[in-house]
């Protein structure tokens, strides 16, 4: 009796291993869910004001209780962020991680400024923790309460992200603001100033804004014609300043100049028939100064694009690096960076051994050698035009993750939307997309790695290559040095190999010699089972039942009765629904 009742516990034990190893399975996925409920926001808040009483504390001791920020334009940040707040992955509270948090706020700065904001960049956004030099230096409090505190472990909402955009837009007025104040301390203004003794401080503002290097300012200062001579189109963002004066006055046509987000008591009134400016009505001209020379740059970078398409022979969004010398050698100034530094922007392919290296050209557009802005806290760059195809999709999904049919059918409307020569999906993108599918159970998400770079296949002259994180760097040409810009002797070289290479009409599947399967997912939130772990039932019914099989043939059959199988059964579990001994 005693040998029988050894197999029975012998068999329930590899049966009750086998759920017990399922139960350690669940709970590790249960772990993704999200934490203890986030305390109950005050019952007395209005609906349209949804900030939690953690923010607002927060908000007050960043900018100061009685900031002012109204309500209305709460709402205006708050409908700006919605479609895309809609893509995101939430926990069962709607709450995102700090990592899509950060991603909307970067997204939102450049779409509206053309802004990149350092430390909340793509390629900072993996980083566990937050590494934005304006945020820690300028509200350390917001980052150690908000950011980093208790409340940081419940997630954040929508009206968190909406405070940060706020917080943000303040800290960068702020900046601006200490900038004027060395201007006006450096000229010694005591007094207001006419329209003709404000322009030149203006142009000194510019400058300190646009050169990051204090001789370089100090040089410009005593020879006017040495800005020319650092920027071609300095007298194009000369131009700027009269035009950020005369928006100050359309502005101020009903006598009041209302600041982003402030009331028209706290943005001061102007006397347009006065048309002399004090330091806060200098500092409000200089905001439009800033939205100006966004739009310009945006326009800059248009034609840049358009010289770098004319060098693309392939229609691959990339210029060999051969052409893309030889066209600085030919005058095209622009396009003097070197190897090494276009690697470490990862603006350059050298993936082709037919083509030799070439430079992505959205890559190119979008590094930090293209911005016109360095501040030590944000660059003014050129615009990231895959955005607008990424808005259309995430519009469209309204969620984190889609089908790969769905999005093969939008993808290719916004192809034809956007060619003139009805240009189609290559065929080989199908299978790419449904391969991307097929690792994350049957559905693509929006925000991965895969994603994006199947992105940049579909639109090669809008959307950057998505190289993996920690393997590119946003040095500005002044941090990386002289080596940033090549030789002449290095340039010749590379245009000599032009004669060497040859031209070939790409397959779909040539097209993608960067491809790599290596996927990097937004937001830890979204866990995507793979198709062993969606059968995980199916699995331990197989199992199962080998362990059934195994109890037969030992004979371990009827001839035992229930109490045996009870007694042998741990937790006290009842074999009814666990098992089936005929």
């Amino acid at each position: 009796m005693t040998a029988k009742r050894s197999l029975v516990i012998s068999c329930v034990s590899v049966i009750t291993s086998i759920f017990a190893d399922a139960e350690h399975t669940f709970t590790r996925w249960e772990s993704l869910s999200p934490l203890p409920e986030q305390p109950q926001r005050a019952a007395f808040l209005p609906l349209q004001s949804q900030l939690s009483l953690e923010l607002r504390s927060a908000l007050d001791k960043a900018l100061g209780v009685g900031h002012g920020v109204q309500e209305g334009y709460m709402l205006e940040v708050l409908a700006e962020l919605g479609p895309t707040w809609k893509s995101l992955p939430k926990d069962t509270s709607g709450h995102v991680d700090h990592r899509s948090l950060y991603h909307i706020v970067h997204r939102h700065f450049t779409q509206r400024y053309s802004l990149s904001i350092l430390g909340l960049q793509p390629n900072a956004v993996n980083s566990s923790k937050l590494n934005s030099q304006l945020l820690e230096e300028r509200a350390p409090n917001y980052v150690r309460t908000v950011l980093e505190g208790e409340a940081a472990l419940y997630g954040f909402s929508i009206e968190d992200a909406v405070a940060m955009v706020i917080l943000l837009e303040h800290i960068l007025a702020d900046s601006s603001l200490e900038l004027l104040e060395k201007i006006f301390r450096r000229y010694k203004v005591k007094s207001e100033l006419s329209f003709g003794e404000l322009s030149p401080l203006l142009t000194n503002y510019l400058l300190r804004w646009l050169v990051p290097d204090e001789i370089s300012v100090r040089r410009a200062e005593k020879d006017p014609s040495y800005a020319s001579k650092m920027f071609e189109n300095w007298d194009e963002m000369a131009s700027l300043l009269p035009g950020s004066l005369k928006t100050f006055a359309h502005f101020s046509a009903n006598g009041a100049y209302r600041a982003r987000g402030k009331s028209p008591s706290q943005g001061g009134a102007w006397n347009p028939f006065h048309q002399r400016f004090s330091f806060d009505e200098a500092q409000l001209a200089t905001s439009s100064l800033t939205s100006s020379l966004g739009s310009f740059w945006k326009t800059e970078c248009a034609m840049v694009k358009e010289k770098l398409l004319g060098l693309d022979s392939t229609s691959t969004g990339r210029v060999r690096l051969s052409k893309f010398h030889g066209s600085a050698l030919s005058g095209e100034w622009r396009f003097s960076e070197s190897k090494e530094y276009l690697q470490k922007l990862g603006a350059l392919d050298d993936s082709s051994s037919w083509h030799g290296p070439q430079v992505i050209i959205p890559n190119y557009l979008q590094s930090a050698s293209n911005c016109i802005v360095t501040d030590p806290y944000y660059h003014i760059c050129c615009p990231n035009e895959c955005e607008a195809h990424l808005d259309a999709l995430e519009s469209a999904v309204g969620g984190p993750t889609a089908e790969p049919k769905m999005l093969l059918e939008l993808v290719k409307a916004l192809v034809a939307e956007n060619s003139d020569d009805g240009a189609r999906l290559p065929a080989s993108m199908r299978s790419q997309l449904m391969a991307i599918a097929s690792t994350h159970n049957g559905r693509v998400p929006l925000h991965g790695r895969l994603f994006a770079q199947w992105l940049h296949y579909a639109f090669p002259n809008e959307c950057p290559f998505p190289h993996l994180s920690g393997t590119t760097h946003s040095f500005t040409p002044h941090q990386f040095g002289r080596k940033a810009q090549a030789s002449i002797q290095e340039m010749r070289r590379h245009e000599a190999s032009e004669n060497r290479t040859r031209e070939a009409s790409l397959a779909g599947e040539e097209r993608m010699t960067m491809w790599s399967h290596e996927e990097e997912l937004l937001s830890e939130r979204l866990h995507l089972t793979a198709p062993w772990e969606t059968n995980v039932f199916h699995v331990l019914k197989l199992l199962l039942g080998a362990a059934l099989a195994l109890c037969g043939v030992l004979g371990v059959r009827s001839r035992f009765s229930e109490s045996d199988v009870k007694a042998a059964l741990p937790w006290g579990l009842s074999p009814e629904g666990k098992c089936h001994f005929v």
